[in-house]
């Protein structure tokens, strides 16, 4: 985390605190969020000591005009003065002509969505991200048409070595499984004689802005998709001692180590070794975790299903001061499995269009 603030206290911990500071001295009913930060209400903005600009740490990386960590020594919240906004005014596509008074504009109804330097998503003037407002002070912010997963006429067309013959909405194409990875620019190397752990070359631009291994802009004129040992259609044969044995089926082993930071709110727990048992031994506890595997794995293309298979407190430190709760620093690791399930109707449906687009053809007409 960032502990780069002199005004933070606890930086061992970065978030010990779990009480906002408050004028009535009444601790308990001000709590943070669960990032550890606290809110200044009634308009109020955030400064750090006799600072004239807002702008105070908040967990977990960056600062904010209205927020500020739990455990800000100097961090005040107060009236922003008039002269912050002052002759600031929003561009004509906006929702009003005037800023609010964090100095942020608005994108209209029909245009809900702002783009930075033609990339999606813009910064507040506490420089947080956010996809419908944007700082009045921002020079090269325009919103734009909310983007639809179902409106098909945003798809462009992808070259014959794509995956797919058209792209998504966003407008990137991708590379196919037979040569899962993209290379943009000139590259000479030799392409079969590489392993897993030895990906050279570059990767591509998104039209988000960011590189990627295996997504490239549609109209991209020097992107190639080039074949990798141990990825794609060259996976290796998986070993009897790669996989989890359940009585549901086989699991591709995995894990993960997972650093946590839990605060005794109020110290309120007496005996926290219950709450270790209940996190570390229960099955409970196992299935929270579990779940959350299951949750990520969604996002992926294919369907998945993942199996616990132990956890295991690997360090542990205990932070008491006076006056605050007590916290605990936990490194934990997470051993489970994962396997694929029955596809679902979308999947299915990209299948069918890789079957009747498919990498031998695409393949063949690059080579050509």
């Amino acid at each position: 985390a960032d502990c780069g603030f002199d005004a933070c206290a606890d930086c061992a911990m970065c978030v010990g605190l779990t009480r906002c500071p408050g004028e009535s001295g009444d601790l308990a009913v001000a709590i943070p969020d669960e990032a550890g930060n606290c809110e200044c209400g009634d308009g109020l903005q955030c400064f750090q000591a006799d600072a004239d600009v807002p702008g105070c740490p908040v967990s977990p990386l960056g600062t904010s005009t209205t927020r500020f960590r739990a455990n800000c020594l100097a961090c005040q919240c107060r009236t922003a003065a008039v002269a912050e906004t002052a002759g600031l005014s929003c561009p004509l596509f906006a929702r009003s002509p005037e800023p609010d008074a964090r100095g942020d504009c608005a994108c209209p109804a029909d245009a809900p969505e702002c783009y930075r330097s033609g990339v999606r998503w813009c910064l507040r003037s506490d420089t947080t991200r956010e996809l419908h407002y944007f700082s009045a002070r921002c020079t090269d912010c325009t919103c734009r048409a909310a983007l639809d997963a179902l409106d098909l006429s945003r798809e462009k067309p992808c070259p014959s070595f794509a995956r797919r013959p058209t792209s998504d909405i966003h407008g990137d194409c991708m590379c196919p499984s037979a040569r899962p990875l993209c290379i943009e620019g000139a590259w000479d190397a030799g392409q079969e004689a590489r392993t897993q752990t030895q990906r050279e070359g570059p990767l591509c631009t998104t039209s988000h802005g960011w590189d990627s291994s295996n997504l490239f802009r549609w109209n991209c004129a020097d992107c190639t998709c080039a074949p990798v040992e141990g990825e794609g259609e060259r996976q290796r044969e998986i070993r009897e001692d790669e996989l989890l044995q359940t009585e549901n089926g086989s699991y591709l082993k995995a894990f993960l180590t997972i650093d946590m930071r839990l605060v005794n709110t109020l110290n309120t727990i007496e005996d926290w070794s219950q709450v270790q048992q209940g996190i570390v031994e229960d099955a409970a506890g196992h299935q929270v975790f579990n779940n959350a595997v299951g949750g990520g794995m969604s996002q992926l293309e294919l369907s998945s299903a993942s199996a616990f298979d132990k956890m295991e407190l690997l360090q542990e430190e205990e932070f008491v001061k006076l006056d605050t709760e007590t916290a605990y620093a936990w490194r934990l690791r997470f051993d489970f499995g994962v396997m694929w399930t029955e596809p679902t109707a979308e999947a299915r449906m990209l299948q069918a269009i890789d079957q009747t687009h498919g990498p031998e053809q695409n393949v063949s007409e690059h080579n050509s």
